[in-house]
């Protein structure tokens, strides 16, 4: 798949007075859930470009974008709970819409990106 790199930025509302460490790590704590999601969401994102482009760019009279998912779904894993809507793709010569994250996951050929099988 290669590399991907993130550019991350964070905000942090710091105490002007009374800062100590415990109320660093505690506030680092209570953010993590949502960096998590942000990292996760975000590569899942650019990975799903990458799979999208490489199927169009295979056959683009076949394969052509078609948004995303009306609804997300729903995760829960060791890094929290998240959302995410996935890409779809039109197949012209099926008339089927397919999500080509959802394919590379589950293909042990296309190199997994999560491993498992559906």
């Amino acid at each position: 798949m290669g590399e991907i790199t993130l550019d991350l930025r964070l905000d942090f509302k710091i105490p002007s007075s009374k800062l100590t460490i415990n109320g660093l790590v505690l506030g680092l704590k209570e953010a993590a859930p949502q960096i998590m999601e942000t990292i996760l969401t975000t590569l899942l994102e650019a990975i799903e470009e990458k799979a999208v482009a490489r199927q169009v760019e295979k056959d683009p009279q076949r394969y052509c974008k078609n948004g995303h998912q009306s609804k997300p779904r729903q995760f829960s894993c060791s890094l929290g709970d998240f959302s995410y809507r996935f890409a779809q793709l039109k197949d012209r010569k099926t008339g089927r819409s397919l999500m080509p994250l959802v394919e590379i996951a589950f293909d042990p050929g296309a190199g997994a990106v999560f491993g498992g099988s559906p």
